[in-house]
């Protein structure tokens, strides 16, 4: 068994980090309203506030709702506990996993990654770059049904593929091309998956 949570840090932003932000945003949208009738521009600023309160809020209370901050794992299932503001328990067995999105597999690294089990229409998620979750992805792949384990490697394969024949571009604020998806996840876990 293994047992994965977040650095103390990274629970503290991931749980509270829309605090500060929906503050800061408070503050500004109520500027916005009382400068309402001195300049014609302040509406335009009030309803960005709204958009910038809404989104970021919108994305905190998805990460409450299926982002557990301990998840025991071995090659059998996975057990989540620890989700904010409820003591609800979640086990998934890693041959009822039906999807594995996110992350790696939509070639960003810094996004979450999202596990599907269908029979029971759960799904939760994690950040693989946090802690050691990196090692999580890794059992769960060598432990799900071997044609969602193709269907994900056959993405990778896609994904390198298309960052290999992209042509260099002068943008930096593009995604660098995941390790992964030149095939070292593949490698490191397909041995599990020979047929």
């Amino acid at each position: 068994m293994h047992t994965f949570t977040y650095p103390f840090i990274q629970k503290i932003i991931y749980r509270y980090g829309n605090i500060p932000v929906s503050l800061l945003m408070l503050f500004h949208l109520v500027a916005s309203f009382y400068f309402l009738l001195h300049e014609w521009y302040f509406p335009l600023y009030a309803v960005f506030n709204l958009a910038i309160l809404f989104a970021v809020n919108k994305y905190f209370f998805k990460t409450y709702k299926l982002f557990p901050f301990k998840i025991i794992a071995d090659n059998e299932k996975i057990v989540c506990t620890n989700f904010f503001l409820s003591k609800k328990k979640v086990e998934i067995l890693h041959e009822n996993i039906s999807q594995v999105s996110g992350g790696i597999f939509s070639g960003h690294l810094t996004r979450p990654i999202y596990i599907t089990d269908s029979s029971q229409n759960i799904k939760i998620g994690f950040y693989p770059h946090a802690g050691d979750f990196n090692k999580l992805l890794t059992i769960i792949l060598q432990n799900i049904p071997h044609e969602l384990y193709e269907e994900l490697l056959e993405k990778i394969k896609t994904l390198g593929e298309k960052y290999r024949n992209r042509p260099a571009s002068p943008n930096r604020g593009e995604p660098a091309p995941p390790n992964e998806a030149r095939g070292e996840t593949g490698n490191r876990v397909k041995n599990k998956h020979k047929m």
